[in-house]
């Protein structure tokens, strides 16, 4: 989210120096009319960020931007003058801004890096020298001002410093902060220790320029864990994953324009109206007491997954079902900004740099993989959307997981499932780790595999800036090692240790590529790093895909790329991001699986023509239990819809029921062909069992 309060303080200096000891930053008074500003200004490095080296502060000083031979520095030199106060942009709109990437007023090469933790070693701090020695001229000379662009902050009870939303500088501003460069941040899981992720936003960077009559002297500064290239959104264009940032260049994957670009100018009529929804929202409940302080179950320790609850007992509370209500934020402008207004939440890079792939056998272990493959077949189960945040909506959910549970009675070992994909919005409406005991843990407690998941909009959606975007998701579905966490209420099931919220899970003959498609209400939306990794890992499986050493390559994503549903339509946009990835590396997928929509779709896309055609199968299984009535989701033109006669995009089967998927890949035996069936199943008898199936010809690429 952009920094609320950005704007420019002009003024005169009339003191600065050292910040207390052990504190990064230098201090400059500014008097601005009859009120006194303390400007922050960080001049070390101390502390460790992203990766294995630390967030290295980086300046850039520009002698006069008066005479620089860019342009747009020159007329932002020209344009300033000193109206000693300090003003918002949000109020302001003609007031300047300043913007690294793309503003043209500095070059992203210019700036360099100063050493490790340097106090008391002025003389080595190129930086912090040519800072004193201006601003002490500055003091001296009763012409000049300086020009501070950044954040206001203000005074709280207790002597601390915290950020707040004044209309006017005569509210309280009493401070300037942020005065470096606010995009670009990554947000890594496991790596990056603060929110500063959180901050990115475009056109709100922050300098301090000091102008005389001679010369208008620019301080510049950013850090290492900020790209130097940003999307419109402010966010990274690389991804923090070695790997792929090597690959850029190679792939040619363009930074993406903002998808939502024509909401901006509703997105900036609310930005007041956020703020003020931010003093009137209620803050997050308190988080339960930490994982340290409830006794792990006797049967788990740190680094061994459990999978179904034993029975024993354990620290399950069974408690009361605790309903979330969220009718006091839903309908704030913070929410809209994301759920009707498509602003992205911002996507955690993969855990500690690393290619975000993770295999079965990783959790299974190496017997039950060779039992799999000696059986020639692999089982699984896949549905979206089960959170149930009312009691109402509970038994929905319920028969749904005991549904499931039914298939692990199968006569053979060869036809038990191997595992759950999770198709993404696990807890509503927020996400919030309060809710996961009675939204996830508690349904699914006795069952017997591994759960994998990717992020639905209400995984990753926030009502309060208070909120860190999939925290609790991270916390359950990405670990850094299978343990029990307090979201689970004591259910013996640890958490999975996934790379990332988009990862690539390889199983016995098959990989699936899981995306997450962010917070929008309405539609999907792939940010630059994810594009990049699914053409990259699409890259690197066509190979395996073309010599049969894999027999399926299957996509999983929230938002879903096609489908017939007036209330959930199809993400086109999002669907010609991937259809560029799969045609940059020469690999479709041999189908396509997505909730969102609380009801059950079956597709049939067809690429190609003649005999060079092949159909993919786009699967839309919502129906995991979260409505009270999947029927609230169709409209009577859905049904007309249905059509199987459209040469691409094809509907055979609706469903507004609940159910799930079960997914059975077959490898060739004789003459035979390797195929995936995929059934949907329904707590609704009337509707037969399976209520709907398909079977694809993995090697003609055609439905049987």
């Amino acid at each position: 989210m952009p920094l609320p309060n950005y704007g420019l303080l002009t003024g005169r200096v009339v003191e600065h120096g050292p910040a207390a000891s052990g504190n990064p930053h230098y201090l400059v008074a500014v008097q601005a009319g009859g009120i006194r500003y303390q400007v922050s200004l960080n001049i070390e490095t101390t502390r460790p960020g992203r990766g294995p080296s630390p967030a290295t502060l980086q300046f850039q000083i520009i002698d006069d931007m008066r005479s620089s031979k860019l342009k747009k520095a020159a007329a932002l030199a020209g344009s300033l003058v000193n109206g000693n106060r300090f003003d918002l942009a949000s109020e302001n709109p003609g007031l300047p801004r300043l913007d690294y990437v793309r503003g043209a007023i500095l070059s992203m090469e210019g700036f360099r890096a100063l050493p490790g933790a340097t106090r008391g070693a002025q003389s080595s701090n190129s930086f912090l020298t040519r800072l004193v020695e201006a601003l002490t001229q500055a003091v001296k000379d009763k012409n000049a001002y300086v020009a501070v662009f950044g954040s206001g902050y203000t005074n709280a009870p207790g002597g601390t410093l915290t950020c707040s939303d004044p209309a006017r500088s005569s509210m309280g501003f009493t401070g300037i902060e942020n005065v470096h460069m606010n995009q670009g941040s990554l947000h890594q899981i496991g790596q990056h220790l603060t929110g500063h992720f959180d901050e990115n936003g475009a056109d709100q960077d922050g300098a301090l320029l000091v102008v005389t009559n001679d010369a208008l002297l620019g301080f510049f500064t950013k850090f290492t864990s900020q790209d130097n290239q940003t999307d419109a959104n402010g966010n990274p264009v690389h991804t923090g994953v070695v790997v792929l940032d090597q690959r850029v260049r190679k792939h040619k994957v363009s930074v993406p324009a903002n998808p939502y670009a024509y909401l901006a100018p509703t997105v900036a009529r609310t930005s007041k109206k956020i703020a003020q929804a931010r003093a009137n929202v209620p803050a997050p409940a308190a988080a339960p007491p930490s994982s340290a302080s409830l006794p792990a179950p006797s049967h788990a320790s740190q680094g061994d997954y459990v999978f179904a609850d034993p029975g024993t007992g354990g620290n399950d509370p069974i408690r009361p079902f605790k309903p979330d209500d969220d009718s006091a934020v839903r309908n704030s402008p913070y929410v809209a900004n994301f759920a009707k207004y498509g602003v992205p939440e911002p996507v955690p890079a993969p855990r500690g740099g690393a290619y975000p792939v993770m295999s079965l056998e990783q959790v299974l272990g190496t017997a039950a993989i060779k039992a799999i493959r000696d059986s020639g077949q692999i089982v699984f189960h896949s549905v979206g959307d089960t959170g149930a945040p009312a009691q109402s909506k509970l038994p929905n959910e319920m028969d749904v997981a005991n549904l499931m549970l039914q298939d692990f009675a199968a006569a053979t070992k060869a036809e038990r499932p191997a595992f759950f994909y999770h198709l993404g919005d696990v807890v509503y409406y927020y996400g919030e780790q309060e809710y996961y005991y009675d939204q996830f843990y508690e349904p699914y407690k006795k069952y017997p595999a591994p759960i994998f998941a990717i992020p639905g909009n209400h995984d990753g959606i926030t009502y309060s800036a208070q909120m860190v975007s999939l925290a609790p998701f991270i916390n359950a579905f990405c670990d850094t090692l299978p343990s029990s966490w307090q979201g689970s209420g004591g259910v013996a099931r640890t958490t999975m240790n996934q790379p990332g919220v988009y990862f690539q899970l390889d199983a016995p003959f098959v990989s699936i590529i899981g995306l997450y498609s962010n917070c929008d209400e309405s539609f999907g939306y792939l940010d630059q790093q994810q594009k990049l990794f699914l053409q990259d890992a699409l890259v690197a499986l066509k190979p395996k895909r073309t010599s049969g050493q894999i027999s399926a390559v299957l996509i999983a994503v929230h938002h879903p790329p096609l489908s017939f549903s007036t209330k959930k339509p199809s993400s086109a946009n999002m669907r010609d991001d991937m259809d560029a990835a799969c045609t940059a590396a020469g690999l479709w997928p041999d189908a396509v699986f997505s909730g969102h929509a609380h009801v059950y779709q079956r597709m049939t896309r067809s690429i190609g023509t003649g005999s060079a055609a092949r159909q993919i199968p786009y699967i839309i299984c919502g129906a995991g239990g979260y409505n009270k009535d999947p029927r609230q989701e169709v409209d009577k033109a859905d049904f007309k819809l249905q059509d199987t006669s459209d040469p691409q995009f094809r509907l055979h089967q609706f469903f507004p029921n609940y159910g799930y998927m079960k997914l059975i890949l077959k490898k060739a035996t004789g003459k035979n062909h390797d195929t995936l069936r995929m059934e949907f199943r329904s707590p609704d008898k009337t509707l037969g069992s399976p209520a709907d199936a398909c079977t694809l010809d993995l090697n003609n690429h055609v439905l049987l």
